[in-house]
C-alpha cells in the first residue's frame, strides 16, 4: 500500500487539520506526513515538534519554502515549479542543505512571480502561464473560468520571463519535454533532489512504517 500524505488547505476546504489531529494521524502506520498549506509557521513548528521525526511535513505554499524547511520541512509541493522548475529546485536544495542565505535570497526574488501565480484562484493563473509557454495543459473546467485581462497580462509577463530563464543553462535532471508533448499543470514535489511533475520525473516517498 502506498503511503499517504494528508493535505491541510483551509483556504479551500474551510477546515483546518489541527496539530492534535496530526498527532493522531502520525500514529497510523500508513500516513507519512502532511502538506501544510495553512500559512501558519507556528502551527507547522508545533506539528514538527509534537508528531515525531517519522511524520514529515511539506510546505504547501510556494511563499514559505525557505522558512518551513528551516523549521524542518522536507520540501515543497509546488505550483511555482511548473513554470520555474530550475529556480524552485535551487531554492529547495539551498534550504535543505542549510544555505539559508541563498535560500532566503531566492525566496525573495521569486515572490513577485509567486504572487502573480496566485492572483486568481489556483490553477487558473499557472495554466494560463503554461499555455503561453507552449504547453498543452488543457482548458479549465467549471467552476473555474478564464482569467481576467489583467491577470492574463501578468501571466504573459511571467511566461516571457520563464522563457528567458529556460534559454539559460539548465541541469540535465530538469530538462523538460518539448512544448508539443502533453503536460498536465499539476503540483510538483521537491524532496531531496527528486521531482514529481507532469513531465514524468520520479518521486521518492518514504515507505510505510511497520
Amino acid at each position: 500500500t502506498c503511503p499517504i500524505i494528508a493535505y491541510s488547505v483551509p483556504g479551500r476546504t474551510g477546515m483546518d487539520i489541527s496539530v492534535e489531529t496530526c498527532v493522531r494521524l502520525s500514529q497510523h502506520p500508513n500516513i507519512n506526513g502532511i502538506k501544510e498549506a495553512g500559512g501558519d509557521t507556528s502551527k507547522a513548528a508545533r506539528i514538527l515538534n509534537e508528531c515525531g521525526g517519522d511524520f514529515f511535513l511539506w510546505s504547501g505554499n510556494d511563499d514559505q519554502i525557505s522558512p518551513l524547511i528551516a523549521l524542518g520541512a522536507r520540501g515543497v509541493i509546488s505550483v511555482l515549479s511548473n513554470v520555474r522548475p530550475r529556480e524552485t529546485m535551487s531554492l529547495t536544495h539551498a534550504a535543505l542543505n542549510g544555505d539559508q542565505q541563498t535560500a532566503g535570497r531566492l525566496q525573495c526574488e521569486l515572490m513577485p512571480l509567486i504572487d502573480a501565480l496566485f492572483c486568481e484562484v489556483n490553477p487558473i493563473p499557472v495554466k494560463k502561464a503554461m499555455e503561453l509557454l507552449g504547453w498543452k495543459v488543457g482548458g479549465l473546467r467549471l467552476p473555474l473560468v478564464e482569467p481576467s485581462a489583467r491577470s492574463s497580462w501578468r501571466a504573459s509577463r511571467l511566461a516571457r520571463r520563464a522563457c528567458r530563464s529556460r534559454r539559460s543553462a539548465t541541469p540535465t535532471s530538469l530538462a523538460s519535454p518539448p512544448p508539443s508533448a502533453e503536460h498536465k499543470a499539476t503540483p510538483s514535489i521537491f524532496q531531496a533532489g527528486t521531482i514529481l511533475s507532469g513531465s514524468g520525473f520520479g518521486l521518492h516517498v518514504p515507505k510505510p512504517r511497520t
